[in-house]
């Protein structure tokens, strides 16, 4: 076995069943699919794995290798105090350490620090016999959050000193276009920033973020959205109304009322179209959101069209049902980072209308039965307390008559499902085309840090 072991530590939520959870699963199993060595996932608070993984879950268990090292890794039992041992009680003075390395004072000498001898602790009197954690030594780390986030975390890992010979690469993305200078700042430190959208690494970079930002896609999870087949794809000859559908939270950036009140102007009158909205919101809440765009609609309420409301967490599995029972995917979005459900409504087959500004146009590009709704770009709103989002920064503001027109245009021709938009996707957003990118992305770095460390 080799002396060294590079390891890549990927800290990131998984298992928590949001857009970001199934940025972080496509990711890791593109990755998987890539080969790539040495990837670990640091049990955690946040990522249960193992609890998942007991508890029986399949989507979680699937990682749960991630989180424990091969055998020849694994460490010894470690010689611990026992009950009754005569020392528990006592202390001792023993070296301080940062990072691995003993800490010491301007003279050069270790820093001593006191400890206390407590059943269950380190018997620091007998040889101990584990794998030295050298073996398995980390040349990657990655964190997977939103920007503050990593800020955070970077910080905390570093606030002792940074260990040489690590990378350190920050995988996220943003939806308006910048992000705050002291975020940037923080950013900078890092030698690689991995973004899903050429919109978000505009976003960084003129922002002032000074590390290298390299777009790699989000990747979707091959099991979760197989190609469909003829039947799925077939329409329900019986079922006379176009659907429209979404997903999306009730938060301010999604716009909801914006949505709801597009499609009321657009079908005033109509009974042959229905609007499917899923959400994490309760029922109460969209229905409050609904009576709001009622009004600013100017419509007769009593020509209002169809709207129907979904809630409660679903699986991956009744999504892409949802997806397939729907004919044309709408959002009036005020900016995606990457596009998410933009990509999974293209992986059923069906037709999209979205803002043609943020990232959603970049998964849609070159695709038949797509619509981009026209927007102006506004200052950010209503989005205190989430994320590092702030009014200087600025969004887009979808036009009604756009919206509007746009929902029409794919009303007017009609239902159809495109049999060939799965492949496209997987051609660009796929496991093995992500992996490789992200796999060569990650052994670059590692390399790069490692020859600057090596000059100085």
């Amino acid at each position: 076995m080799s002396e060294m072991y590079p390891i890549t530590m990927w800290y990131s939520t998984l298992g928590i069943g949001d857009g970001h959870d199934f940025a972080t699963r496509g990711y890791l199993k593109s990755l998987i699919q890539a080969q790539y060595p040495g990837l670990r996932i640091p049990p955690s608070v946040s990522t249960s794995l193992l609890r998942f993984d007991k508890a029986g879950d399949s989507d979680i268990s699937g990682f749960a290798e991630l989180v424990r090292p091969p055998k020849e890794l694994r460490m010894k039992p470690l010689v611990l105090v026992k009950a009754g041992d005569p020392r528990i009680g006592t202390k001792r003075l023993v070296p301080s350490h940062i990072n691995g390395a003993p800490d010491l004072d301007k003279d050069g000498e270790p820093v001593m620090t006191e400890i206390e001898i407590t059943e269950g602790s380190i018997d620091l009197d007998v040889e101990q016999e584990h794998v030295s954690a050298k073996v398995a030594e980390t040349k990657c780390l990655v964190i997977h959050h939103d920007p503050a986030s990593i800020c955070r975390h970077y910080t905390n890992i570093v606030k002792h000193g940074r260990p040489s010979g690590v990378a350190f690469v920050g995988v996220t993305v943003w939806e308006t276009s910048e992000i705050p200078e002291a975020i940037a700042m923080v950013l900078s430190e890092l030698d690689l920033i991995i973004v899903p959208s050429e919109h978000a690494k505009k976003a960084f970079v003129d922002s002032g973020v000074s590390a290298d930002v390299e777009v790699v896609p989000h990747a979707f999870d091959l099991e979760k959205w197989p190609k469909p087949s003829q039947d799925e794809l077939a329409l329900d000859s019986e079922r006379e109304k176009f659907v429209f559908y979404s997903v999306a939270t009730p938060i301010e950036r999604k716009n909801l009322v914006g949505l709801m009140r597009g499609y009321f102007k657009a079908f005033e009158g109509h009974r042959d179209v229905v609007l499917r909205l899923k959400s994490s919101a309760d029922k109460g809440m969209l229905a409050e959101l609904a009576k709001q765009a009622l009004d600013e609609s100017g419509i007769d309420p009593e020509k209002r069209p169809s709207l129907n409301f979904f809630t409660g967490k679903w699986p991956v599995e009744k999504i892409r049902a949802f997806h397939l029972d729907g004919d044309c995917y709408v959002s009036a979005t005020r900016g995606e980072g990457f596009g998410l459900c933009e990509l999974e409504a293209k992986l059923c087959g069906s037709q999209v209308v979205t803002t043609s500004w943020g990232a959603a146009p970049e998964i849609l590009e070159g695709l038949e039965g797509t619509q981009l709704v026209a927007a102006k770009e506004v200052s950010v709103f209503n989005m205190q307390g989430i994320g590092c989002y702030e009014p200087e920064q600025c969004w887009a503001e979808p036009l009604d008559e756009s919206l509007a027109a746009c929902m029409r245009a794919e009303y007017e021709r009609g239902r159809s499902k495109d049999v060939e938009s799965w492949n496209e996707m997987n051609q660009r957003f796929g496991e093995v085309v992500v992996g490789r990118q992200l796999a060569a992305l990650l052994l670059k770095v590692q390399q790069t840090v490692q020859e600057e460390d090596d000059d100085l």
